[in-house]
């Protein structure tokens, strides 16, 4: 959509472009890859601090003390390369305890808390 329709209060019927939405995902998917080879590659003080996803491409900003060499990005991309050829299944633990799913190694970003 380009612009708002002249009745916001309207009914409308929002859709979602399938092939949009999977690209999307892809690249969501992406960047917990790039998170975690970052922070075995280059250290644990690592951490996102943002990103842009969308279905053409994606952004991660992260803190590090030095910019990244162009062999450190080479390494980098095929490591997540590699982690993507794998297509490992997904295995969610949802009502996993805060303090269980800590032991686990799971990481809350941007002071995230969940229930």
């Amino acid at each position: 959509m380009e612009k708002l329709p002249s009745n916001v209060t309207a009914k409308f019927k929002a859709s979602v472009n399938p092939t949009s939405r999977e690209l999307s995902m892809c690249n969501h998917s992406a960047t917990h890859l790039m998170h975690k080879v970052l922070r075995d590659l280059l250290g644990k003080h690592v951490e996102q601090k943002g990103s842009l996803v969308d279905d053409t491409k994606l952004r991660f900003d992260f803190s590090h003390f030095q910019k990244l060499s162009p062999e450190e990005i080479r390494t980098i991309e095929e490591r997540v390369n590699q982690q993507i050829r794998q297509n490992i299944s997904l295995d969610e633990k949802r009502e996993v305890p805060m303090s269980v799913a800590d032991e686990m190694g799971a990481m809350a970003l941007f002071g995230e808390k969940y229930g």
